[in-house]
């Protein structure tokens, strides 16, 4: 059978999709009962969007399997504003989207510093304190998110964004906490932010600081591909969005520095993606520069 959902609901489960992605969620087992998730996801778009008349159920496989109940937010008149996602084993919203056209905004009315002031209060009203238990301010930045208008008439609509991770010496860690708040840059609204995983235990870890620098271990990622039979010997492409220095634990009582890179290849050396045919994920022990795997 053919499932329908609204057009809201695609925009808004894609940025879900990297929420997932960055922190972990309930398994299957012990799970609330739908109602109990909806009792409290009902509560917290009332809070965010006063409009807000009822809740629709999405059905999605990938949220099924993660332990996700999301849900439309519908207006007295049917009309979808927004989504809405909550932790079916604790019953805490962790997502929340507004899809009015009230979010980006053509008008900068505010600092960045009053934006990042409004997001870590937020935070706050959440449990979460910025600057404590690790979680640190990673990203900061008012982002051009569209361009609207007719031709020849067209107006950026802007949003401050924060990003806020689990870290360590500066450093994230693979697989800890995550938060996302996004800020109307007119009136200082919050219209859709992201609450990762509770802290992790590992935090209280030995973390040794890394000691090969970006550079080496691109170097180092370059040799170790060019060895693999089905790479060319060609000049790859590196993006600098696709480089992460991140802790990880081993389960040896340590969280350990590790490169995580991408690097694109193509028959003749590349600048950019235009030409690749294929990419090489390689993992790299930012102490010791060995490499961990090559994918």
């Amino acid at each position: 059978m053919l499932l329908l959902i609204s057009a809201v609901s695609v925009v808004a489960l894609m940025v879900l999709g990297m929420v997932l992605i960055i922190t972990a969620w309930g398994e299957a087992s012990g799970k609330l009962e739908r109602s109990k998730c909806e009792e409290n996801a009902f509560k917290e778009a009332k809070e965010m969007i006063p409009e807000t008349s009822s809740l629709e159920y999405i059905k999605m496989e990938l949220e099924e399997s993660e332990g996700v109940a999301s849900f439309d937010l519908k207006d007295n008149k049917g009309k979808a504003i927004g989504v809405i996602s909550a932790d079916r084993v604790t019953g805490q919203v962790f997502y929340f989207y507004d899809a009015r056209e009230q979010g980006p905004s053509e008008k900068i009315e505010i600092s960045k510093e009053n934006a990042q002031q409004i997001a870590e209060d937020f935070l706050r009203s959440k449990g979460i304190e910025p600057g404590a238990s690790n979680i640190k301010l990673k990203h900061a930045a008012l982002e051009n998110k569209s361009m609207e208008g007719s031709a020849g008439n067209l107006e950026a609509k802007y949003q401050y964004s924060f990003t806020f991770y689990e870290m360590v010496n500066g450093i994230p860690i693979s697989g800890g906490s995550a938060c996302f708040v996004c800020i109307s840059p007119e009136d200082g609204r919050v219209f859709s932010y992201g609450i990762g995983n509770s802290i992790s235990s590992n935090t209280n870890n030995k973390a040794s600081k890394a000691s090969i620098s970006k550079e080496d271990a691109i170097g180092i990622a370059k040799e170790e591909a060019t060895k693999m039979a089905d790479v060319p010997r060609a000049k790859p492409y590196v993006s600098d969005n696709e480089i992460a220095l991140e802790y990880t634990d081993f389960g040896d009582g340590e969280l350990t520095p590790v490169w995580y890179i991408i690097l694109h290849f193509g028959e003749n050396d590349v600048t950019d993606m235009i030409g690749v045919t294929g990419s090489v994920y390689i993992s790299i022990n930012a102490n010791t520069g060995k490499v961990l795997s090559v994918d």
